[in-house]
């Protein structure tokens, strides 16, 4: 039974066994029967029309289908194998049961314990990227040395030398040997089985710490299969993703020449068509649409910044500023309304940045920052923690940014006037606030620091004495 049961098991498990490894039959394959019969089952309706660069058949048994054909010959790969003569070295061990797995028979496997009846369960078998837990013994096929081992023991009880800690491993990422990969995809959890490994699929160039494994050496392995996981994803190699990025290079020039992009001018005109939309908002008192249109306004011209690098001209990035420019002001007045002033004032700066320092652009700046000193200002009244330091910073450089705003509007404006009259009033409770501090740190020296010292002076100026402590209190009576 166990010698009919494993050939049985392991022809039924050919074809998948083989579709693992880059040579073998790939899962998309179906029977075809040879011409003129007709197909046993119906093709499926493609996705798109039928390309001989997609389905190939098998010039031998007329299998079909994708990637059917791996080799020069144009067979598929349980042709090849039928084919391809055993390699020498390999009868001894088809004669203790051995049966291929492999389509050029270089990988060997015999089971060691009862294989179970098979069942058309894919998940009973680990798939590619699945983590396999396996105890193995590895042995040189023609001297039968142990060069490598998980076990402790082996069968007989012998100790030769392994910590019983299994070897992890992702199935087929080149972690392990190829031909070990393919051992372990034709297991289930609990199987154990012996293998035998051509040079081919052994260690093409055997590491340092084997040095008893030269390289072309046929190994035995036996290996049991503790458990596996679910398949983990596999990275993409250098190959397929320079592949990638050249299909998304070539979308991208293939859309850029469906869709060319609008002229400059044409996009200036949508963002100053957004930007009368907000102004119409703005004078409403709808200040959050006017934001949303400003907003969408910036999105019509914005340009990739290698664009705008290499490009764009010099006369074309001084219109785009301007209109920038115009832009943030607005959101910056809109945001103003709205109780935003960091919001605010970062669009200020950007004003100034794109446009330069003009009246309008450093009012709204100082307009942002006399807002920021108000909030800290109220929490004096409120009684709360307020920073002074901070407070004093706001004020002195909304001073400048009206200043500047005076200058560059060359009179005084209303709303720079009133501005400064504030900032007035808010100095003087920040001067107030600063003597209270100042009064306040004052006292609390007094008190912690020289409280105590003001007292022991006192005590010594009216002539009293601190009592001295009796040294020899402690000390133990004399026996007479």
């Amino acid at each position: 039974r166990s010698k009919t049961v494993i050939h049985t098991h392991v022809r039924t498990h050919f074809l998948r066994v083989l579709g693992v490894m880059a040579d073998f039959i790939a899962p998309q394959t179906r029977y075809v029967p040879a011409e003129p019969a007709p197909p046993m089952y119906p093709a499926p309706a493609p996705s798109r029309p039928f390309s001989n660069s997609d389905y190939t058949r098998c010039s031998n048994c007329s299998a079909f289908g994708k990637g059917v054909i791996r080799s020069s010959a144009g067979l598929c790969a349980r042709c090849q194998s039928l084919s391809t003569p055993y390699p020498p070295g390999s009868e001894k061990y088809l004669g203790e049961g051995y049966v291929s797995i492999s389509w050029d028979h270089k990988v060997l496997k015999r089971h060691l314990s009862t294989p179970p009846d098979f069942e058309d369960d894919p998940d009973r078998f680990p798939r590619e990227g699945s983590p396999c837990k396996i105890q193995y013994v590895a042995r040189i096929a023609a001297t039968g040395q142990i060069f490598d081992t998980t076990r402790s023991a082996a069968a007989d009880g012998t100790l030769i030398g392994g910590t019983d800690d299994p070897l992890s491993f992702p199935l087929m990422r080149e972690k392990v040997i190829r031909g070990l990969d393919l051992a372990v995809s034709t297991m289930g959890a609990g199987d154990v089985a012996a293998f035998y490994i051509h040079g081919d699929y052994a260690f093409l160039s055997p590491p340092d710490e084997l040095p008893r494994v030269r390289k072309g050496d046929a190994l035995i392995y036996e290996v049991e299969l503790l458990e596996f996981g679910d398949a983990m994803p596999r990275f993409p190699t250098k190959e397929e993703l320079d592949r990638t990025k050249k299909e998304r290079e070539e979308e991208a020039r293939r859309e850029l020449k469906e869709n060319p992009p609008l002229p400059y001018q044409s996009r200036r005109d949508l963002a100053n068509s957004e930007k009368a939309k907000g102004n119409a908002a703005f004078k409403s008192g709808d200040y959050a649409a006017a934001k949303e249109f400003y907003d969408k306004a910036f999105v019509n011209i914005f340009i990739h910044r290698d664009e705008w690098a290499h490009l764009v001209d010099d006369a074309e990035k001084r219109k785009f500023n301007d209109v920038k420019a115009s832009l943030h002001l607005n959101r910056c007045a809109a945001r103003v309304k709205m109780g935003k002033f960091s919001d605010a004032e970062w669009d200020a700066d950007r004003a100034v940045e794109y446009g330069g320092k003009t009246a309008r652009g450093m009012y709204f700046r100082g307009v942002c920052k006399l807002e920021k000193l108000r909030g800290e200002v109220e929490k004096e009244g409120r009684g709360e923690y307020w920073d002074l330091e901070r407070a004093r910073a706001l004020h002195g450089a909304a001073v400048d940014d009206l200043k500047e705003s005076e200058e560059c509007l060359g009179s005084l404006d209303a709303g720079v006037k009133r501005s400064r009259s504030e900032l007035a009033k808010m100095l003087r409770v920040i001067e107030k606030a600063e003597k209270g501090y100042k009064k306040n740190q004052r006292a609390l020296y007094k008190e912690r620091m020289m409280g105590g010292l003001n007292e022991k002076y006192e005590k010594m100026r009216m002539g009293e004495k601190e009592p001295e402590e009796d040294d020899d209190e402690d000390l133990p009576e004399l026996e007479d």
